[in-house]
């Protein structure tokens, strides 16, 4: 599921505050969103997310664009690569992106989740998450813990972020200045495996939805959604993921993840982080 900056106008430009949109409604049209994303089912689920950069737009340049090339030419290596890992098929995609000469950037993170096998792999570039919430009783220390805070869930892997400096996350992607120069290569994406259990939930996003989101309060929402009349369409979990970090984006009297590290590196900022967000659940 994909929701757009709540302060995105028409043109793709974006509001600092509720204000700026003149009375207008919050955006709500995915195609203004600058995040892509893919979910492919076969013999193994493979799925991936992909955070475009809007300063593009200053220099011309949609930045929806390259995240959208790099989405669909992960679905394409899909059709030409047998039993691919992530990985593979983000360097296959990337290198076709770049041939094109399709400019702009994005994060990007892809995974594969292999039920015959309960094997959830990974690659990921920049800061997209993914999670793996499990039941308390089978969470081992982690779930002793959240078990004992009432939670039904507890987070087993957080896959760790790759940052240049803070809120400057490695990136794809090319400039006809530069090429690829400029940014990283699938190379030094973070790659990772990790089993997984009958009834794991995986949690798979943009950053939009881990800068207003707790781990802990996503596992709340999963546990929510659990209680609730569509326990058995885990895009209801997506939808319900992204509103709640459209709300928390929103609201400026709690600090936001994003705030709180912002705060650790002496930046003053309060309350949440309006962006694009872009959740898939496994």
């Amino acid at each position: 599921h994909a929701l757009p900056n709540p302060l995105k106008r028409a043109d793709g430009s974006v509001g600092h505050a509720r204000r700026d949109l003149g009375g207008r409604e919050l955006a709500t049209d995915a195609a203004l969103s600058e995040d892509a994303f893919f979910v492919n089912e076969g013999d193994a689920t493979y799925a991936g997310v992909f955070d475009g950069v809007g300063s593009w737009r200053k220099l011309g340049v949609d930045p929806r664009e390259y995240p959208r090339a790099l989405a669909a030419a992960c679905e394409r290596a899909l059709s030409e690569l047998d039993r691919p890992q992530p990985d593979e098929v983000l360097s296959r995609a990337w290198r076709r992106v770049t041939e094109s000469g399709v400019a702009g950037s994005c994060t990007a993170l892809v995974v594969t989740l292999r039920q015959q096998s309960n094997k959830l792999t990974y690659c990921s570039l920049g800061d997209c998450g993914v999670v793996v919430l499990r039941a308390t009783e089978l969470a081992g220390t982690a779930g002793m813990a959240a078990a004992r805070d009432g939670a039904r869930r507890a987070p087993v892997l957080v896959a760790a972020q790759q940052l240049r400096d803070f809120n400057l996350p490695y990136q794809l992607g090319w400039t006809n200045e530069g090429g690829t120069r400029p940014f990283e290569t699938p190379a030094q994406a973070n790659i990772g495996s990790f089993p997984v259990h009958v009834g794991d939930v995986v949690v798979i996003a943009t950053d939009g939805l881990f800068d207003n989101v707790a781990v802990d309060d996503v596992a709340e929402v999963c546990e929510a959604w659990e209680r609730g009349p569509d326990s058995d369409d885990r895009h209801a979990l997506a939808r319900s993921l992204c509103e709640r970090a459209r709300a928390l984006s929103l609201d400026d009297a709690v600090d936001s993840p994003f705030a709180l590290l912002a705060k650790e590196n002496d930046i003053m900022w309060g309350g949440g982080m309006p962006d694009d967000v872009t959740v898939v659940c496994l």
